[in-house]
């Protein structure tokens, strides 16, 4: 993830973000989650924060410290997440019912493959899938020498009768 990294991951999933805006995943003035575990953030992650932070032009809030609890006051969240922590569905869930306004996303960050706590596709897709929520573009961002990789996951639209 070098280089502006939020540039390049928004670069990775512009097809759904051109059809939807204005090709960027988070704005001006919004209001973004960060779910995370203590984590030890290495100099991508930190750039990655600090991109969304300049972008927004707001703190990163933390449901930790109940600043938009059970409300569905976020426009979007970024969750760090690796395999062998708490239920990734569960997680989720909690999103999409108690934080996320009704067409807010999430920005899944997990480690990369070959790093401690990596998720493998098929396992996300299916966590993904029980909830309710779909990957954009069916793989994540990962490119060459990243520690994390990116996944943008939306609500996924039931059919109107």
């Amino acid at each position: 993830m070098a280089g502006d990294v939020l540039s390049d991951i928004e670069q990775f999933f512009s097809a759904y973000l051109k059809a939807t805006g204005d090709g960027t995943i988070f704005k001006s003035g919004q209001d973004v989650l960060e779910i995370s575990d203590p984590l030890d953030f290495d100099d991508q992650a930190q750039a990655l924060r600090k991109a969304i932070e300049a972008r927004t032009g707001t703190p990163l809030e933390s449901a930790d410290e109940g600043l938009v609890y059970g409300g569905a006051e976020c426009d979007a969240a970024v969750a760090w997440w690796r395999q062998g922590e708490r239920s990734l569905n569960d997680m989720l869930v909690r999103l999409r019912d108690e934080y996320l306004r009704e067409n807010g996303y999430v920005l899944l960050i997990t480690p990369a493959q070959g790093q401690d706590g990596h998720w493998n596709e098929g396992d996300l897709g299916l966590a993904g899938h029980w909830v309710g929520v779909g990957n954009l573009g069916k793989k994540p961002y990962e490119p060459e020498g990243a520690t994390w990789v990116a996944s943008l996951l939306i609500r996924q639209q039931t059919p109107t009768s």
